[in-house]
């Protein structure tokens, strides 16, 4: 399955960093694949701050997780990240050319290789 990139009708747009499409090609469970696109499509963009929590963790400042089933996903919302002044932190290559709205999404994994990676 390939993935798919955010459309005008949500709030927010959004792309996939290089290592959240890695590791989503390595999940190989095309109905767990199109579960967890099916989630980001109807939940995340139209309302990233409801569906997810902030790591905690001062390694992963400024991202976002979520949880689908037996799954973890971790993104960055821009317009946070910009309030927070986290933009240092994250160091994003094209942040200027981001607009607000928007949303990178990192990592994907289950949660049990996802925490030990992780936490």
């Amino acid at each position: 399955m390939s993935l798919s990139v955010g459309n005008s009708a949500n709030p927010y747009d959004y792309d996939y960093a290089i290592s959240f499409k890695k590791q989503f090609k390595k999940l190989r469970d095309r109905k767990v694949q199109t579960q967890i696109q099916n989630y980001i499509d109807e939940y995340l963009v139209a309302e990233p701050y409801k569906y997810s929590k902030l790591l905690k963790d001062p390694e992963y400042t400024g991202l976002r997780r979520s949880v689908i089933k037996n799954h973890r996903v971790s993104f960055v919302i821009c317009e946070e990240c910009r309030k927070e002044l986290w933009q240092e932190i994250r160091g994003c290559p094209d942040c200027k050319e981001i607009p607000n709205k928007f949303l990178r999404f990192a990592e994907v994994g289950h949660r049990g290789k996802y925490y030990k990676h992780h936490l």
